[in-house]
C-alpha cells in the first residue's frame, strides 16, 4: 500500500493514504471420485473482487503507489487426474483453465495482467529401494505485462520448467526431500513491467526434513 521513488531502486516511501480497502468474494464447485485406485478430479471457482489493489503510476502528486485499480473476476476450472500406471509408480495430471478479466472501466474485459489463461502440470513418480523419485514438468502460458491494463506492450512468453525430487521415510516420525528446481536451468522471466523484466530463479536445490510430533 506504499507509495514509491520513480527512478531506482523504486524504494517504498509512505502508505497511500488515497487506497481503499478491497473485497472479494468466492464460490467453489468441487467433484472428486476414486476408482480402481484411480483420483478424478473436477473444480469450478469464481473469484470476484471489487477495488483490486495493484501498481499505479502516478497518484496524486506521488511518485507511484498502489491504489484501487479496478473491479475484476477470474473464473477456474481445475481437472485432475492421478493413476497408478504401474507397479510402485504413479502419473499426476492437472490443467487449470482460468479467464481472467477486468470487470470495470476503460479496459473492461481485457485479461487481467499477470495472469495466464493456461497453467498445464505433469507428474510421474517411482518407488525406488524405499525412496521415491519424482519429475514434475510445468507449463504457464503467455501473460499481460504487469500494470499494462490496455495491453500497449509484448506479452510475457510462455514456458515449461522441470522439477526432479526424491523423498523418503527415514523412520515413522522423520521424512526426507529433495527437490532440484528448474532441473534443466531454463531461462525465463515471470515479471515484467513497462518492457523490463526479472529473471526467474535459476536451476536451485531444496532440501527438507519433515517432523512428526
Amino acid at each position: 500500500l506504499y507509495t514509491f521513488q520513480s527512478v531506482s531502486p523504486y524504494a517504498p516511501q509512505n502508505i497511500y493514504p488515497g487506497v481503499d480497502p478491497m473485497r472479494s468474494n468466492e464460490l467453489q464447485l468441487s467433484w472428486v471420485r476414486m476408482a480402481n485406485k484411480s483420483l478424478f478430479e473436477v473444480s469450478a471457482r469464481r473469484i470476484v473482487v471489487k477495488d483490486e489493489i495493484g501498481y499505479k503510476s502516478g497518484c496524486d502528486g506521488a511518485d507511484d503507489c498502489n491504489d484501487n485499480l479496478y473491479d475484476t473476476k477470474r473464473d477456474i476450472v481445475t481437472l485432475r487426474y492421478v493413476n497408478p500406471l504401474w507397479t510402485g509408480g504413479e502419473v499426476d495430471l492437472s490443467s487449470d483453465f482460468v479467464d481472467p478479466r477486468i470487470d470495470s472501466g476503460a479496459n473492461s474485459g481485457k485479461q487481467l495482467p499477470m495472469t495466464p489463461r493456461r497453467a498445464y502440470k505433469a507428474g510421474v513418480h517411482q518407488i525406488v529401494n524405499s525412496g521415491r523419485l519424482s519429475l514434475y514438468a510445468h507449463y504457464r502460458a503467455s501473460m499481460v505485462q504487469s500494470a499494462d491494463d490496455s495491453h500497449s506492450y509484448p506479452r510475457i512468453p510462455s514456458r515449461t520448467v522441470y522439477d526432479f525430487g526424491w523423498g523418503r521415510e527415514l523412520d515413522s516420525s522423520l521424512r526426507l526431500q529433495v527437490w532440484v528446481r528448474n532441473v534443466t536451468g531454463k531461462r525465463y522471466y515471470d515479471f515484467a513491467q513497462y518492457g523490463s523484466v526479472a529473471p526467474a530463479d535459476g536451476r536451485s536445490m531444496e532440501a527438507s526434513l519433515r517432523v512428526r510430533f
